[in-house]
């Protein structure tokens, strides 16, 4: 008992030199000198303040998050390794990664993740140390967790663990979401052709493969926005309607999932992968990396910044991805895009495909 309360209590303490970590990092840097791009003075100033953590040595970060989130021998980092090597960006293979502790079937989706708060508290105040978050969910987890939803939309309990259910009881949508997957579940492959599509949806892709991942990847946007060390909130609220982006500890994120529901022409193809990928990186990764500004024009014949270089490759491998044309086009139909080119699902809401502009 007393060895018990001791880990117990030693636990808590590191999940509190976390937080303090995080909300020192994210304290507001001295204003730029008069005449300064504000933007480029910011930026300097990160990586200064940030890079000494993402140097510490795995035996210091494991002692800190629970296990090390570096670690290349990661199951999390094997199963990606194919799609990092194969995807066609050009900063994916030189890219730093930390990644979510060792998947664990005995566990529910939701305590697997608690394995990693840590970590993405960390991974989130550091910004400029590291590129990417990777949280990788096997095929048992995704059938696990689609099958521990409530069965109806009025509140009634599943079988699933009490962590599961808090989740959903706390966000309603979520009910209406595991409507949707039951009822996939029994429609025909007919039924899927119609609405995905029809030759883009083969053995890789169909509707209910795509929803169950949709399902899997609004839980675990809603864990860890109710974990956030700064400010607890929803991750859904606000989903769909411009402006919205996935924040973490005061920090903006893009969120770039992976499935093998994906068929090989889709730009989220997982290359032979098995399960559901959810990335999570920092905005100012790409304006470390300069990528290049956010525009609807794409100048395919001769690009010119790095961001038309990423598009224009996607295309020329046959996996061209959708250009927002529109500002009501959010990060949100980013997330979870459909199995046909310009769709979406609505993983925020009831996993409804939707066109998106």
């Amino acid at each position: 008992m007393v060895v018990l309360v001791f880990l117990a209590g030693f636990s808590a303490c590191l999940t509190c030199i976390a937080v303090c970590i995080v909300r020192t990092l994210r304290s507001q840097p001295v204003p730029p000198p008069e005449g300064t791009d504000r933007t480029k003075y910011l930026t300097a100033v990160s990586k200064e303040r940030h890079v000494y953590i993402s140097k510490l040595p795995p035996p210091s970060l494991a002692l800190l998050c629970g296990y090390d989130p570096t670690c290349s021998d990661n199951t999390a980092r094997h199963d990606f390794e194919v799609v990092r090597l194969n995807t066609h960006c050009s900063f994916a293979r030189t890219a730093v990664l930390w990644s979510a502790a060792d998947w664990d079937d005995a566990l529910s989706l939701e305590d697997n993740l608690q394995r990693s708060t840590r970590a993405f508290a960390l991974f989130s105040a550091l910004q400029h140390g590291v590129d990417g978050f990777l949280v990788a969910i096997p095929p048992a987890g995704v059938a696990a967790a689609a099958a521990t939803v409530p069965a109806t939309s009025t509140g009634a309990r599943s079988a699933c663990p009490p962590s599961d259910r808090t989740i959903m009881e706390s966000c309603p949508h979520m009910a209406r979401m595991s409507i949707k997957l039951r009822q996939c579940s029994t429609r025909a492959p007919a039924d899927d052709a119609a609405e995905g599509g029809g030759d883009h949806v083969a053995a890789e892709g169909s509707v209910a493969a795509l929803r169950a991942h949709a399902h899997v990847v609004a839980r675990v946007l809603e864990f860890f926005s109710a974990d956030d060390p700064v400010r607890p909130h929803r991750a859904s609220r606000g989903a769909g309607g411009r402006g919205w982006a996935f924040h973490h500890a005061g920090v903006d994120m893009f969120v770039t999932t992976f499935s093998d529901c994906y068929p090989v022409n889709h730009a989220r193809y997982a290359f032979g992968a098995h399960g559901s990928f959810v990335l999570f990186q920092p905005y100012s990764s790409f304006l470390l990396h300069d990528v290049g500004e956010e525009s609807a024009h794409t100048n395919w014949t001769c690009p010119r910044t790095p961001r038309e270089h990423i598009r224009a490759a996607f295309k020329r491998n046959g996996r061209p991805y959708a250009v927002p044309q529109s500002p009501a086009h959010t990060d949100s139909m980013c997330a979870v895009p459909g199995l046909q080119p310009a769709t979406a699902v609505r993983w925020w809401a009831d996993c409804d495909i939707i066109p998106v502009d």
